[in-house]
C-alpha cells in the first residue's frame, strides 16, 4: 500500500494556443481525489521571454517563485501576474534549465550544469560551481 503524506501537490503544464502562443498554468492536484484546480494562468509568446515554468518551488511564507527560461519570477496568484526578480543568463550561456527549490532559510537553490543559489531576502546570487554533467535539483525528497 502506498503511504501518501502528502494531501496536494503544486504542479506546472504548458500547452500550445497556436504556432507561437502558449497557455502556462500553476495549480494544485489532489492526491486522494485526483482532481486539479488552477491557480494562475497566463497566455505567453516564445518570442516575448518567459513562456513556460521549468519549475516552481514555494517559499516558507507562501510565496509561489518561478523558474523561467529567463530568469526568477515572483508569482501573485491572486492578482495572476508575476515579476522578474532575477535575470537569468543569456544565450550561449543556457544554465538555468532545470529544478528549483526553496529551503527553510528562503534560499532558492536551482541549476543544472552549474549550481547556484540566490537568497529571497538578501537578493544575493551565488554560483556554486560547475558539476561534471547535467542534473535535476529536487526537493522534499
Amino acid at each position: 500500500m502506498l503511504d501518501l503524506r502528502a494531501q496536494s501537490i503544486y504542479y506546472s503544464s504548458i500547452s500550445n494556443l497556436t504556432a507561437d502562443s502558449y497557455i502556462t498554468v500553476i495549480g494544485l492536484f489532489d492526491i486522494q481525489s485526483c482532481t486539479k484546480s488552477e491557480l494562475y494562468v497566463d497566455t505567453t509568446s516564445s518570442s516575448s521571454g518567459y513562456f513556460q515554468w521549468i519549475d516552481i518551488a514555494m517559499s516558507p511564507d507562501g510565496k509561489l517563485y518561478g523558474l523561467g527560461n529567463d530568469g526568477i519570477y515572483l508569482i501573485d496568484w491572486i492578482n495572476q501576474t508575476q515579476t522578474k526578480i532575477l535575470d537569468g543568463p543569456g544565450p550561449p550561456n543556457h544554465r538555468w534549465l532545470n529544478g528549483m527549490i526553496c529551503t527553510k532559510d528562503t534560499v532558492l537553490i536551482f541549476g543544472e550544469r552549474d549550481l547556484f543559489a540566490y537568497d529571497i531576502n538578501s537578493q544575493g546570487l551565488i554560483h556554486h560551481g560547475r558539476l561534471p554533467g547535467p542534473m535535476n535539483v529536487w526537493g522534499d525528497i
